[in-house]
């Protein structure tokens, strides 16, 4: 339920919503969860996520936003640290982590 709620609220498309994020989290933050979002129901949609974590690179986080390396990690860091999503240690061949958002506590930045 959490997930399908934010989804809604936050998807690249939801304006208003993303503008009330951007109050309480700041611009950076605001709008790589957006993207972050965007791509797990993408993955979804496409069955290429079993689970609530998946994977992408810091990389395609830069080149969708058009920010450079420094603003995309402070933008994760301050995400981890607000419990909003949570990060793996970089896996595999090219490393990379795998995500996983945390719907509840978002949805309860909209509800308090």
């Amino acid at each position: 339920m959490y997930k399908e709620n934010v989804r809604r609220l936050l998807l690249q498309d939801a304006y208003l919503a993303n503008k009330h994020l951007v109050q309480i989290l700041g611009f950076n933050e605001a709008v790589v969860l957006s993207v972050l979002i965007d791509h797990h129901k993408t993955i979804e949609i496409q069955g290429r996520c079993d689970s609530d974590w998946f994977a992408i690179k810091k990389e395609e986080l830069q080149n969708a936003l058009n920010m450079g390396r420094h603003c995309v990690d402070s933008a994760l860091h301050n995400l981890v640290a607000r419990d909003l999503i949570e990060e793996t240690k970089p896996q595999g061949v090219p490393p990379s982590k795998s995500y996983r958002i945390n719907y509840e506590k978002i949805e309860d930045l909209f509800n308090s």
